[in-house]
């Protein structure tokens, strides 16, 4: 590993070890914070019915003792344990696949909802020398997907990226689309609301 090689180089074997456990502890509580904020956002989604209600219901429930979505965190926690059985490769590729999709678009609705919305409004965030952020990143990513495309060994970890893009959108277009009354979108609130 290139940091314990440079830290044995430049430290000895004391430092070097009290350097990696702690870069070991901050992984696992990174890991622990991914863990519960998904769990929280589980719950959110089912808590505002953007799900059928069978599935909402069980997952929307709070611990009356501590107050926590339980039900919802612990299915994010068995989905994780899951996870645990899948390649190490598979699931890093796919998911450095899946996060580029999701900066991806992040970076095409900054565009989208800027030329969509009045850009005299006020409570608006002006980004300085708009629209250089969002373009340089839709660039680096598409060249990042261009790479993937051209290396067979990325194929998987893209096509596991781009199915859960496209159950998401089927997901929105079967259910979100067709019960608006049911599933709370942000897109039915007021600008303030939103902010």
């Amino acid at each position: 590993m290139p940091v314990e090689h440079f830290l044995a180089e430049r430290s000895g074997p004391v430092i070097t070890i009290f350097v990696l456990v702690a870069i070991a502890f901050a992984i696992i509580n990174a890991i622990i914070a991914i863990a519960l904020q998904s769990g929280r956002l589980l719950f959110a989604a089912a808590r505002d019915q953007a799900m059928p209600a069978a599935l909402a219901r069980p997952l929307s429930r709070i611990s009356t003792r501590t107050r926590m979505p339980i039900t919802a965190t612990l299915t994010v926690g068995v989905i994780s344990l899951a996870a645990c059985f899948v390649s190490l490769d598979v699931l890093l590729n796919a998911t450095g696949s899946t996060l580029a999709f999701s900066y991806g678009f992040i970076a095409v609705a900054a565009l989208v909802a800027r030329r969509t919305r009045s850009g005299d409004a006020p409570g608006i965030y002006r980004m300085p020398a708009w629209p250089v952020a969002p373009v340089v990143a839709i660039l680096a990513i598409a060249t990042i997907f261009v790479i993937g495309i051209l290396d067979p060994a990325q194929w998987l970890s893209l096509g596991i990226a781009a199915s859960i893009v496209a159950a998401g959108f089927l997901y929105y277009l079967v259910y979100l689309r067709t019960n608006p009354a049911t599933a709370h979108l942000l897109s039915g609130t007021d600008d303030e609301e939103t902010l």
